[in-house]
């Protein structure tokens, strides 16, 4: 087997290409001591850590430490996390500084997800709209009258609605940030 699809994309396969690539430099396993490799049920696994960051790897047989390696990606649904999951791992071993996390959540999207659990606890101990309103956004914020039609009545709803989603599952698109477009 050259690759498991039950790998996580942030987990890099790799491939002996000894003798199949005559491209200069090539980096040996060898050339790493602080590369950790782990025997596990489906394959071995490789963790680097360098500067705070943590680098996965996964060799489909046992790795040797003289041989040369390349990432193996297959174009599949998460070929972009994949890719930057090699990439990342490239620079740490050649020394270069790290590259941002793949699909990192932007600072607005996970406040309004901060909001949707705050949401869901009033929501879950029986608060209505308004209480959890106030709660998520502030008294101030809060209008004592036209509060039927008002549009922090609407957002506190989306919110409920959206924690409620990550309830049934959805939390898994946490996950696989950004979402793919059908």
């Amino acid at each position: 087997m050259f690759w498991s699809p039950t790998i996580l994309a942030a987990v890099v396969p790799f491939v002996s290409i000894d003798g199949r690539i005559s491209v200069e430099p090539q980096l040996r396993l060898g050339d790493f001591p602080d590369f950790r490799i782990e025997r596990a049920a489906d394959g071995w696994h490789g963790v680097l850590n360098r500067d705070g960051v943590e680098h996965r790897a996964w060799f489909a047989s046992e790795p040797r430490l003289d041989a040369y390696y390349a990432a193996q990606i297959p174009f599949d649904d998460r070929l972009e996390a994949r890719a930057h999951a090699a990439m990342r791992l490239w620079r740490a071993l050649t020394g270069r500084a790290p590259m941002p996390l793949f699909g990192d959540l932007p600072q607005q999207r996970k406040n309004r997800y901060v909001q949707a659990l705050q949401a869901l606890d009033g929501h879950l101990d029986c608060a209505d709209y308004r209480d959890i309103a106030i709660a998520v956004f502030g008294r101030a914020n809060v209008p004592d009258r036209g509060w039927n039609g008002h549009d922090l009545r609407s957002k506190t709803i989306r919110l409920v609605d959206t924690a409620k989603q990550f309830m049934a599952g959805r939390y898994r698109d946490l996950l696989t940030y950004p979402k793919k477009c059908d």
